[in-house]
């Protein structure tokens, strides 16, 4: 874990907090999208101009229109850190226009660039630093605790909703800590890339303001749209910038152009279906209604939709080889979206070894196994739809990722909603079967 911003060769001023507060910060949050994008390439380019000689400074209105400068007269690119938080699964093709067409003007420019990922899932893991550099040369994609492994090792997916707390918890988090490094605790303006039409998210980002950060919105006082961003881009650079996200991202499947564009991405790139699919036979097979996308699995999809015959041969195949672990879950769902849970890892080994296990447990107290899908499940209990508390037990096999665990206030949960408390007693010993 990184506690320094530093990279040998390069020398950065260190400056007091106290310091750092009077002379101010700016900081450019840079997503690897195409708003954050469109401020980067545009800023570098009044630079240009005004290394031509054909702009006096940065605070001087675009001749001929009405547009305002985003950038005050005491913008100050020594105290300028461009900022961006790695999940570890961004689609390769943001590394590849980035490195060619963003980090070589950042150095022509000398402009500082921060790359920074979590340590560990728990905030106290704090952040690594992966490269800080006013020459960058590479885009530090694979980041370091990845987004996908903490999902895979939970046995969830990320949620959808308003929060989008995956995003928060991934980038954001790690972002802040790489700002209060790099300012030292003093005042800084961050500039994020919000624009025209997103005044709810430009409202809601100024009640985060604090006595030492003041967000700044480029693109509104530009007037520009998400459209406008697009063009601005291909203009200076030839190319029509993708949407920064996960390959397994929630919210690009959940409507049906996000859905060709993820599709389009599996079938140009066969391997990159990999974490997605990985990461939702887990969860599906811990939680049945835990898909991807709402009411339909990413796989069914994959399987009745052209071109994406190799991604799902070279999912299945790997997988298939791989380690299979026997699972039980119990889950206490005490109201309307509201449950938690305990995961027991009963053992490993192959998926036949695993399914073998869980057919001998389903004989010894005669039940028998329950085929959904591409999963597997050995029913002990099911919860009772509209009641609440209810509880809800089962066997599966699954691909190994996940870890036991319980979850919080389970306990008191589980006894409530169920007088069931352990396996039944015909199960004892049937686990050793597993290697």
């Amino acid at each position: 874990m990184s506690t320094l911003l530093e990279i040998p060769g390069l020398v950065i001023p260190s400056a007091e907090p106290r310091a750092a507060q009077d002379i101010g910060w700016w900081v450019i949050s840079w997503g690897l999208g195409v708003d954050s994008t469109a401020i980067l390439l545009r800023l570098c380019e009044l630079l240009d101009e005004i290394a031509a000689g054909t702009r006096q400074s940065l605070d001087e209105a675009d001749s001929g229109t009405e547009v305002q400068p985003a950038f005050s007269a005491d913008f100050d690119l020594d105290r300028l850190v461009v900022v961006t938080a790695m999940t570890g699964s961004e689609w390769p093709i943001h590394r590849t226009l980035a490195e060619r067409f963003v980090l070589p003007r950042l150095a022509r420019h000398g402009i500082r660039f921060v790359q920074v990922a979590r340590s560990g899932p728990r905030k106290a893991d704090g952040i690594s630093i992966l490269s800080d550099s006013r020459a960058p040369t590479e885009l530090h994609m694979d980041g370091d605790y990845r987004l996908f492994d903490e999902m895979v090792t939970a046995g969830t997916i990320p949620q959808l909703g308003g929060a989008r707390k995956c995003s928060q918890k991934a980038k954001g988090v790690p972002a802040d800590e790489a700002i209060a490094l790099v300012t030292g605790g003093g005042s800084y303006r961050q500039i994020m890339g919000y624009e025209v039409g997103e005044s709810s998210r430009c409202a809601k980002d100024t009640g985060a303001n604090t006595p030492n950060r003041t967000g700044v919105y480029p693109l509104v006082t530009w007037g520009w749209t998400r459209e406008m961003c697009e063009i601005f881009i291909h203009s200076r650079t030839g190319v029509w910038w993708p949407k920064s996200a996960c390959t397994f991202c929630v919210y690009s499947l959940a409507n049906r152009a996000g859905r060709g564009r993820v599709l389009a991405g599996f079938a140009a790139e066969p391997a990159l279906a990999w974490e997605s699919l990985l990461m939702e036979t887990v969860a599906q097979g811990l939680n049945p209604s835990q898909t991807l996308m709402a009411g339909e699995a990413l796989y069914d999809l994959m399987e009745r939709t052209p071109g994406q015959e190799e991604a799902l041969r070279m999912f299945d195949a790997r997988v298939e080889a791989g380690r299979w672990a026997l699972v039980e879950v119990q889950r206490a769902v005490t109201g309307p979206g509201r449950a938690t849970r305990k995961l027991t890892v009963h053992g490993e080994g192959s998926r036949d070894e695993c399914s073998r296990v869980l057919v001998e447990a389903a004989r010894r107290i005669g039940e028998r196994v329950e085929r959904a899908g591409r999963h597997s499940r050995l029913w002990l209990e099911r919860r009772t739809a509209g009641v609440f508390p209810t509880a809800e037990h089962f066997l599966v096999v699954v691909p190994a990722t996940v870890k036991s665990k319980t979850g919080p206030g389970f306990e008191r949960a589980w006894l409530r909603a169920t007088a069931a408390t352990a396996l039944p007693g015909g199960l004892q010993g049937v686990f050793e079967l597993a290697g």
